[in-house]
């Protein structure tokens, strides 16, 4: 007797079925789906995909499926079923979605410690730079003139509520996965038109794109990532809010970093991912 896993990642979900075979008897033993909406709010999807002004886009952030293996492991891991006993795993998925790996995924993949999720590693150093980061976003609306305002983005629903709510003197817009799409239209005209409003707190899929933050009433060029995303275009995408038609100024994105921690991967690889881009559409050179 032996059990066997199969994956299957769809554009909205993740299924696992694992089944049992004794010889010429078939049983199965496990059937279960995560939908990546409602697991997974803090990317912002809609139907698994990110919204997109073009109809004819359908965009899914990679790092999402990756956190959605992960909470699937932990769901196998928790079901009653001896995972132990599952002699070989099978996966497929959508025929339009690719993640292409490079030379040294073999020796990054052998370095991972499989007692530790690395979504869990990301959440808990999202938490752990907070107090930095709030000084720094302090000290910066201080220093700045009332007029002007900042745009914060993290990745995890906690760190953003967090940052709210220990930033709330400023009186915050706030835009999430969960958001509504009228709660995201108060939040954007929030933001532009109140002078009371001087921070814009967003997670980096949901507020990424589709919407502006600059205008004749809403004066900011300072952007500062608590999180930041595996992918430059995510970041740049973000950044580019406020990097829009009637921006006067010149727009400073800084990404807030913890050495010695996954932070340090992260940032190398944004530049490795920006240098390869450049270098392939042969536009200025990107330094380290």
């Amino acid at each position: 007797m032996a059990l066997y896993l199969g994956l299957d990642s769809s554009t909205q979900s993740l299924t696992a079925v694992i089944i049992e075979i004794d010889r010429d008897r078939r049983r199965l033993v496990l059937e279960t789906t995560l939908g990546f909406d409602e697991e997974l709010p803090q990317y912002g999807t809609r139907h698994g995909v990110l919204p997109d002004p073009g109809p004819a886009v359908g965009v899914s952030p990679p790092l999402m499926w990756v956190d959605a293996l992960d909470l699937m492991m932990g769901r196998l891991a928790h079901s009653g079923v001896d995972v132990r006993e599952i002699a070989a795993v099978s996966g497929s998925a959508q025929q339009h979605g690719s993640v292409y790996l490079d030379a040294t995924a073999g020796t990054a993949l052998a370095s991972l410690d499989k007692s530790v999720a690395l979504m869990s590693v990301r959440r808990m150093l999202g938490m752990a730079k907070l107090r930095g980061a709030l000084e720094y976003i302090l000290d910066m609306l201080d220093n700045l003139p009332p007029e002007r305002k900042v745009l914060v983005f993290a990745h995890h629903a906690e760190v953003i509520a967090l940052l709210a709510q220990n930033l709330a003197a400023f009186s915050p817009a706030v835009l999430t996965g969960k958001t509504t799409p009228r709660e995201r239209e108060f939040a954007v005209d929030k933001f532009l038109t109140d002078p009371k409003c001087r921070v814009f707190i967003g997670n980096i899929q949901a507020a990424g794109t589709a919407i502006t933050l600059v205008g004749p009433r809403c004066k900011c060029s300072d952007v500062v990532f608590v999180e930041s995303s595996w992918t430059p275009m995510d970041n740049a995408q973000a950044a580019c809010r406020v990097h829009r038609i009637g921006q006067k100024d010149g727009v400073v994105a800084r990404m807030l970093s913890a050495a010695g921690t996954v932070d340090d991967l992260i940032n190398s690889l944004l530049v490795r991912k920006a240098r390869e881009f450049t270098q392939l559409f042969d536009t200025e050179k990107v330094h380290a």
